[in-house]
């Protein structure tokens, strides 16, 4: 399963409050939900938990900007970590904190990973505000650890485990 910019994150939509600046209103923070199906967004169902409680059982690599707009981007905020602690990240650092903990949490064996890039439109190089980056072609990346050409990676990793079994 590939996970591309997006992953619910009650603690962050609940961080983030209301925030016009970015989209976060009170009706969009109600009212999105009710389009999604009730096991989705069931806390108990949230992305991470499911990772690390072994309920999701296939491999998982989650795909992301750091500057993606459609979550604030790089804007610093006080970020809800899993262990009940709180650290200023960047809140698109901050959306994918907890999946990226439960992915790490797996261990050096795990067959899943977390890409954290900085991908740019072309009208904003090192901006790193794209959303969705893995459905437009020639995007690259500039964060280590991961390669310029991210998509052929993702390429390899399906490829990987789709031979896993």
């Amino acid at each position: 399963m590939v996970a591309d910019s997006g992953v619910l994150n009650a603690q962050w939509l609940a961080a983030m409050g209301d925030d016009p600046e970015c989209g976060r209103t009170t009706e969009a923070r109600t009212e999105i939900p009710k389009r999604l199906h009730t096991d989705i967004t069931d806390p108990a169902n949230q992305p991470d938990l499911l990772i690390a409680e072994g309920r999701l059982t296939v491999p998982i690599v989650d795909v992301y900007s750091i500057g993606d707009p459609n979550v604030c981007g790089q804007r610093p905020m006080s970020c809800p970590m899993p262990d009940g602690s709180h650290a200023t990240l960047g809140s698109a650092d901050c959306v994918h904190a907890r999946v990226r903990a439960a992915i790490l949490g797996q261990g050096a064996g795990s067959r899943s990973r977390s890409m954290r890039l900085c991908v740019s439109p072309a009208d904003q190089p090192g901006s790193c505000a794209t959303h969705v980056s893995t459905g437009k072609a020639g995007l690259t990346n500039t964060l280590a650890p991961w390669p310029a050409d991210y998509a052929a990676s993702i390429l390899g990793w399906v490829h990987t485990r789709m031979a896993d079994d």
